[in-house]
């Protein structure tokens, strides 16, 4: 039955829909096939966390405002920044908004805060110049940008909003049990996934855990990315719509263990069938008596 066969798959998807990025610094990715240029200033891995300041903010505010049309968006980054061009890529969009001799750290600060968003929105590649190759990435559309600086503001815009010992630099760590409580956003964002993924027509089967702002089809974990963005403006890996998912596919594995971050195509063995499967990414495989878990965690989601 194509509803039956639906929904067993959406089961098998959710091995992959809720894996963290990197548990560590991002050396575990695909590499990207991108060319290596000469290291520039601000434009390095790390996974510091920066200080944040309003400066920054209004900072990141000019340059989304230089990106607010596709024929100003240079998609071919080389690395020069010139001042009278007509285009500009993430890279000199930030660039051209700081102030000269003014905002050299809200500028430093601004463009650490980009990767960190970068490294959010594309799991499967690793970027040696994170803000030059994702916009020179043939995959990153102009949707992609408008929605890294959305969630750049809307992070930061955040953070000023928190405490001050919160404000200041430090290094992002995985809290792969956080618990954090559950507000209004979070129930909004589990609703909105399941309306997301309402038909079969809507469901991608093939989770790379890459998430495309445009994309027409969602997996199980990019519906949650999708149902974020809607609603916040930003995500957050362990807020809690995302970890209590997490915490209910755990409930409902019956005991299986969802690697994270696998990326070798591997055959298991539905254990009340016998049937071999080939599963993408992590152990994507359930039995067949499993063929509702992810209608159930998104029931499951929204009256928790």
């Amino acid at each position: 039955m194509p509803g039956s066969m639906f929904r067993w798959r959406l089961a098998i998807a959710l091995a992959t829909a809720l894996a963290w990025p990197p548990n560590s610094a991002p050396s575990t990715r695909l590499v990207a096939q991108q060319p290596t240029p000469t290291p520039r200033p601000g434009d390095v891995q790390s996974m510091e966390i920066p200080p944040v300041s309003d400066p920054e903010l209004e900072l990141i505010r000019r340059a989304r405002k230089l990106l607010d049309s596709e024929s100003r968006w240079n998609h071919r980054d080389d690395f020069m920044c010139p001042t009278r061009a007509s285009t500009v890529s993430v890279y000199c969009a930030l660039e051209r908004a700081a102030r000269p001799r003014v905002d050299a750290e809200p500028l430093a600060a601004a463009q650490q805060e980009a990767r960190l968003v970068i490294w959010d929105i594309v799991v499967s590649k690793e970027y040696g110049h994170p803000l030059t190759d994702y916009n020179n990435d043939p995959a990153t559309t102009f949707a992609d940008v408008q929605r890294l600086f959305r969630w750049l503001e809307t992070r930061v815009k955040k953070r000023l909003g928190q405490s001050p010992a919160l404000r200041t630099s430090g290094v992002l760590r995985d809290e792969s049990q956080a618990n954090p409580p559950a507000r209004a956003s979070d129930l909004a964002i589990v609703r909105e996934a399941r309306r997301i993924l309402e038909s079969p027509a809507r469901w991608n089967s093939h989770d790379t855990r890459d998430c495309p702002a445009a994309a027409r089809t969602f997996s199980f974990y990019c519906a949650l990315v999708e149902a974020s963005d809607r609603v916040s403006g930003n995500l957050e890996q362990r807020g809690a719509a995302m970890q209590e998912a997490r915490f209910v596919v755990d409930a409902l594995a019956k005991g299986r263990t969802f690697p994270h971050r696998s990326w070798t195509l591997t055959t298991t063995q539905a254990p009340d069938t016998g049937e071999s499967k080939t599963p993408f990414c992590s152990s994507n495989s359930v039995s067949s008596s499993e063929s509702q878990l992810g209608s159930n965690v998104l029931k499951s989601l929204s009256v928790r």
